[in-house]
């Protein structure tokens, strides 16, 4: 059975989206001093070739192929669920992060070691 000091669960892991980046760098800096996994339903080849480079290991299934955003797939969803919770009673860890979106259920099972995050950070200029 692995062992990770942090996993990451995270719908979507993309590298041009705001929220989405903020993460991926934040995964790449905690890889310098911890061990670290990411647990995602969808991946853009840039961020897996970005994480693959640092040790990271990639959990991932293609729940949402052809979705744009995981609200857009509901099937993609449920696969997404049932895969994160097989893949975490299947590995040891000792902090869970998610992201804002569907992962943060996680909590009702998980919730003495869980840490959301909200990070949405994209850029609205011109919104207003």
């Amino acid at each position: 059975m692995k062992a990770y000091d942090i996993v990451y669960a995270m719908d979507f892991t993309v590298s041009n989206r705001g929220g989405s980046r903020f993460f991926l760098e934040l995964m790449l800096e905690m890889s310098k001093y911890f061990k670290v996994a990411l647990i995602t339903g969808k991946i853009d080849p840039y961020a897996y070739s970005m994480l693959r480079k640092k040790n990271i290991d990639i959990y991932y299934i293609n729940a949402y192929n052809g979705c744009e955003y995981p609200a857009s797939c509901v099937g993609g969803l449920s696969r997404f669920i049932i895969y994160m919770f097989k893949v975490l009673s299947n590995i040891k860890f000792k902090i869970i992060h998610t992201d804002n979106h569907f992962p943060n259920f996680i909590s009702l099972v998980y919730f003495s070691r869980h840490i959301a995050t909200i990070h949405h950070l994209e850029n609205f200029r011109g919104f207003f």
